[in-house]
Parts: C-alpha cells; sequence; structure tokens
C-alpha cells in the first residue's frame, strides 16, 4: 500500500533484459486483461444463488488499457465497490511491457 491508500503495481525491470516489446506483444497483454475482466463477469453470473449486496465488494473490473507513447507500459483502471464508504473506488495499474517471452525480450 502507498501513502494514499492505494497499491502499487510497478514491476522491478532491472532485473529484466534491456529491449523492446512489440505491438503485437503488448496488445496480447491487453487481450488478457480484457479476457480475464470478461470471464469474472461469467464466473459471477454461473453460481446458482443470487447476487447479494456483498457480493458488490467482490468485483473488480480492468478497463480502459492505455500504452504508452514509448510503448515499454501499459496502464489499466481497476475499479472495485467499497460498500462501507458507500462510493466506488479507481486505481490506475501500470505494467511495464517487460515479461518473459521465448525470445528473452
Amino acid at each position: 500500500m502507498n501513502d494514499h491508500g492505494g497499491m502499487e503495481h510497478f514491476a522491478d525491470s532491472s532485473r529484466f533484459p534491456e529491449c523492446t516489446p512489440s505491438f503485437s506483444s503488448l496488445s496480447a497483454l491487453v487481450a488478457l486483461f480484457l479476457f480475464i475482466s470478461g470471464l469474472g463477469a461469467q464466473l459471477v453470473s454461473a453460481q446458482s444463488r443470487r447476487m447479494e449486496l456483498n457480493d458488490m465488494a467482490k468485483i473488480v473490473s480492468v478497463s480502459d488499457p492505455q500504452i504508452s507513447p514509448d510503448g515499454k507500459s501499459i496502464v489499466i483502471v481497476v475499479s472495485r465497490a467499497n460498500l462501507e464508504q458507500d462510493r466506488n473506488e479507481r486505481e490506475l495499474v501500470q505494467f511495464s511491457g517487460r515479461y518473459s517471452s521465448p525470445d528473452g525480450c
């Protein structure tokens, strides 16, 4: 947690090799986030009981992926309900474009 109550999700890139991710690898990452957010909604709707108010606090949505101008990172909006304070909370989460792939980039 940071000083503002939000979570920081910045990867330590010092241990990764220097390489520039391709547009297709960043697109694949964005597609993965969109798939996961849609899958979560399907799992909730597939339950045999009715959705209750407390279930709202368990739903996390991922939206608005943006690729940085240099193509090295992606920022997404993560949203969730805060029932205790009767509000929705959003935070920006940044992912560096550097992750393991077969060619090491």
